[in-house]
């Protein structure tokens, strides 16, 4: 069976530890980074089954980093967080119907550890079931 691997990026590195434990938790394998070009380099060279993401970096906006993701024809399954509006969740989760995208959940912050730990497990089970 293959590991599950679980990208973080996330620009605080308070937020990117506090998933990458709730992953290990969860029985991830796991790394952080904490800029969009270093993250979409990590999804080149180490192929993460699942992704979490955080919409709201410094140096890229979160819906072009998951644009570019699209356009790369990303397979890992996506847990997103964020803090802004309503609308722009909904454009989101069009983003992701249109692209291809497997975005399987969407929290809001602030991110609440028994929230991510129940998420991360049912994605992490369910890519499991698929691929055996």
């Amino acid at each position: 069976m293959t590991a599950s691997r679980l990208l973080i990026v996330d620009d605080d590195a308070v937020i990117g530890r506090f998933v990458a434990s709730v992953g290990a938790v969860c029985g991830y394998e796991v790394r952080s980074v904490f800029r969009a070009d270093d993250f979409l380099q990590e999804v080149e060279s180490w192929g993460p089954s699942h992704i979490a993401i955080d919409l709201r970096t410094p140096d890229t906006d979160g819906l072009a980093l998951l644009q570019r993701l699209a356009a790369r024809r990303c397979t890992a399954r996506m847990v997103v967080f964020t803090a802004m509006e309503e609308k722009v969740i909904d454009s989101l989760q069009r983003l992701g119907l249109t692209s291809g995208l497997d975005i399987a959940a969407i929290l809001r912050k602030p991110l609440r550890a028994k929230a991510l730990q129940g998420v991360l497990s049912d994605i992490k089970g369910a890519s499991v079931a698929l691929g055996e």
